[in-house]
């Protein structure tokens, strides 16, 4: 990395060193007669054909093979203009009847990180990047899975499934897999509607605000007292979740603001699309602070039924008190739920955002709704600048106790102001928005 390509957008150049020396270069000569060459600079003399260009991906850091002629990595066949990602400590390349061996050194991965950074800023990237868990350098431990993705570090975790990051071989593309150890009939039947939803999802094109389904695999065990593994590899990847950025004092209100704005995005699409999802709640949206973005996840709990009194869905603290009500069988017999309990969690989630904390309860009740939620949003409100006094305000829409008086999501996404294209990221006022920008 030290040894930077003459250009370096299209990365160091692998070829054929020069043997004749009627090319007036003696094999004496440093670099000549050597049967490949690795160079920063296209036109050096002692390059004599061009076999592929070594670049790394910003996006997932790893790093890649864009071939310009046949050559062979690993057990894949590659033809001009296709890429390879190098996903193991150590990879065979052949060019012809020629193998080699790309081989990673034990490099310090900060160091390695750095430079990387260093070469982003150079050209100017703002794309999504890997997690800090995500070592440059591939190792031991990374495995493949459908002979497609390489599976890197985990980084989040519940009691049966692992979000880990991966990269694809063929492009090196950062994608997201769930892996769900399915120990149980129901679990499986979760795993495969989980699937099913996001193929549903798929369909329309979902925004990216709303997790993406690329891939997924079912493998059965190998003996009657195994468990099905479930890999469900989706896009885009981002290595954190909102219940991990909650407490970050250094995330500024105008970032938090930014985040609101794209959950309410990504809600309103799925509620447009019939999918009432069930389960939202910060450690279900993956979230990033640079650059920022807000993803919607995890639709094991999804359903496109219009109204359901099925109180088992979702995580408790988070339920709205409708569905709270059917838990303690203290509703009426003809109670059901819709979309606007989603709503409600959403105003949640949002409140505990914009507030930098959990919400002191573990299950919502009148007393606590009514004496301290709605006590803090004023009082937080009262301290913020007119946009948190917007977004709060916003959140008490959401936060009615009854459904029917709640906002829509339609509504609430088509009220909240939009940050201007600038890099102090600006927020415009509700109801004025740039040409082109999205309602």
């Amino acid at each position: 990395m030290d040894l930077h390509p003459g250009n370096r957008q299209l990365g160091w150049v692998l070829g054929k060193g020069r043997w004749n020396t009627r090319d007036n270069y003696s094999s004496s000569v440093t670099g000549g007669g050597v049967d490949i060459l690795l160079t920063a600079n296209i036109k050096e003399p002692l390059l004599r054909g061009r076999h592929a260009r070594l670049l790394h991906s910003l996006e997932s850091h790893i790093l890649l093979l864009i071939a310009d002629k046949k050559l062979r990595v690993g057990e894949r066949h590659l033809s001009p203009t296709n890429v390879a990602a190098f996903g193991q400590r150590r990879t065979v390349v052949a060019f012809g009847d020629l193998e080699y061996e790309l081989s990673f050194t034990n490099i310090d991965q900060s160091l390695y990180r750095a430079q990387l950074d260093q070469l982003s800023q150079f050209l100017n990237y703002q794309g999504d990047r890997p997690g800090i868990f995500v070592d440059p350098t591939p190792a031991e431990t990374d495995y493949m899975i459908m002979n497609k993705y390489f599976i890197r570090s985990s980084f989040t975790q519940g009691s049966t499934c692992w979000m880990c990051a991966a990269v694809d071989k063929d492009t090196g593309a950062s994608v997201a897999v769930k892996k769900i150890i399915a120990v149980s009939s129901s679990s499986l039947r979760h795993a495969r509607r989980e699937i099913d939803a996001m193929k549903r999802l798929l369909s329309e094109r979902p925004p990216i605000t709303v997790s993406s389904l690329i891939d997924s695999v079912i493998i059965e065990p190998s003996t009657s007292s195994g468990a099905t593994e479930c890999f469900i590899i989706s896009q885009p990847l981002i290595s954190g979740t909102l219940g991990q950025l909650l407490p970050s004092q250094s995330l500024p209100m105008t970032s938090r603001l930014l985040l609101f704005e794209q959950m309410l995005d990504g809600l309103a699409f799925l509620h447009a699309e019939g999918c009432m999802h069930r389960d939202i709640k910060p450690d279900n949206i993956l979230a990033s602070p640079s650059p920022i973005r807000a993803v919607i996840i995890d639709f094991g709990c999804a359903t496109w039924e219009t109204s359901s009194k099925d109180h088992m869905k979702g995580t408790i603290r988070y339920l709205a008190p409708e569905i709270i009500a059917l838990k303690e069988n203290t509703a009426p017999l003809d109670t059901t739920y819709n979309i606007s309990a989603d709503v409600w969690s959403m105003g949640l989630t949002a409140y505990e955002l914009l507030r930098g904390s959990r919400a002191r309860f573990q299950r919502i009740s009148w007393k606590f709704y009514d004496e301290e939620l709605l006590s803090t949003i004023g009082v937080t409100s009262a301290l913020g600048s007119d946009e948190v006094k917007w977004a709060f305000a916003l959140i008490k829409e959401m936060l009615r106790w009854d459904p029917k008086s709640r906002i829509e999501s339609k509504e609430a996404r088509q009220k909240c102001p939009t940050f201007k294209a600038e890099s102090k990221q600006r927020l415009l006022p509700p109801g004025k928005r740039e040409r082109g920008s999205r309602c």
